[in-house]
């Protein structure tokens, strides 16, 4: 793989992966009724922040490292709720992935989208936390685990 793929990767290919996954979350916020629904992209200083119904976005200068998707709502989420929103980031990398599968495509840039998608999924998917930073796969785990 030359330089120029992996700069296409690096600033296309992972961040519009990361995009895809937390609007994932989303959209399983909006299927569960959130009031609100905030989604970043990026880190450093704010860009760009607009609105469109019940989902806020904002931009961040470094685009391509991380994103966060918050849902809210007056009434509590159930635990089921939380767990059909954390799902939702992973299962819509794996979607897409198997989209992507379907067309058969042989470039090293479409292969690079449907791995880095699955991995998202995966990684996503597995229960840990660091620091104050929990996976989808804890939160899922920590709500059906409640008593």
């Amino acid at each position: 793989m030359d330089w120029i793929n992996i700069l296409f990767f690096l600033l296309v290919i992972a961040p519009l992966c990361v995009l895809i996954h937390e609007c994932g979350h989303a959209l399983g916020g909006l299927i569960v009724k959130a009031d609100q629904v905030r989604l970043e992209f990026g880190i450093g200083w704010k860009i760009k922040e607009f609105a469109w119904k019940k989902v806020q976005v904002v931009l961040y200068t470094f685009l391509f490292i991380g994103g966060l998707a918050q849902s809210t709502r007056n009434i509590p989420f159930t635990r089921m709720e939380v767990a059909i929103i954390s799902v939702s980031g992973p299962l819509l990398n794996t979607i897409i992935a198997f989209l992507v599968i379907c067309l058969e495509t042989t470039s090293v840039l479409g292969q690079l989208f449907m791995f880095f998608n699955l991995w998202l999924a995966f990684i996503n998917v597995i229960p840990f936390k660091w620091k104050q930073k929990k996976s989808d796969g804890y939160i899922i785990m920590q709500q059906l685990l409640k008593k």
